[in-house]
């Protein structure tokens, strides 16, 4: 008997199985970071209070950056800043009217600007609407169809139509 690709797993399987797996390695690792920073930072606050401090002096975080959110199927980034922070560039002041700017990372673009977190959250996960290159990508998405739906759609798979059509002579 040959082994010569008669049987077993397709190699795209295989790839795109691998693929989620490395995935679903990345996204561990970062979870896993984001529990040790929050550890890390309680730690230091404790060791603060009773003044004891640790080696070094850490750095906080950079609150000019609000939030990042990724899209799960084109992976495009989009951040979320704060123009008010104390750590925001002059720049960022300027560019913004109010005090939320959404910016697609990915692209470069610039979204509008937000008085509220939630408003600009909210239109950080919906960044095809003022991104234009974030629509392509979106528009360009194949849309999976169930058979099963699409059967019963159109009548019949030989060709569709009513029952009725059918009994005419």
């Amino acid at each position: 008997m040959s082994s010569s690709g008669t049987g077993g797993v397709p190699q795209h399987e295989k790839r795109a199985r691998d693929r989620r797996m490395r995935q679903t390695a990345k996204k561990q690792v970062r979870r896993a970071e984001i529990v040790l920073d929050k550890y890390r930072a309680r730690a230091a606050k404790i060791l603060h209070t009773e003044g004891m401090h640790g080696g070094a002096e850490q750095e906080k975080p950079s609150t000019y950056v609000y939030r990042i959110l990724r899209h799960r199927e084109t992976g495009v980034r989009v951040m979320v800043l704060d123009c008010e922070a104390p750590d925001a560039p002059a720049s960022a002041k300027g560019e913004a009217v109010h005090r939320y700017l959404v910016q697609c990372e990915t692209h470069g673009l610039n979204g509008d600007s937000f008085v509220s977190a939630k408003a600009a959250l909210k239109a950080a996960r919906r960044s095809d609407e003022w991104c234009s290159m974030c629509s392509g990508l979106m528009s360009s998405k194949p849309k999976a169809r169930n058979r099963a739906r699409l059967t019963a759609r159109h009548g019949r798979r030989d060709g569709g139509g009513s029952r009725q059509d059918s009994y005419l002579p």
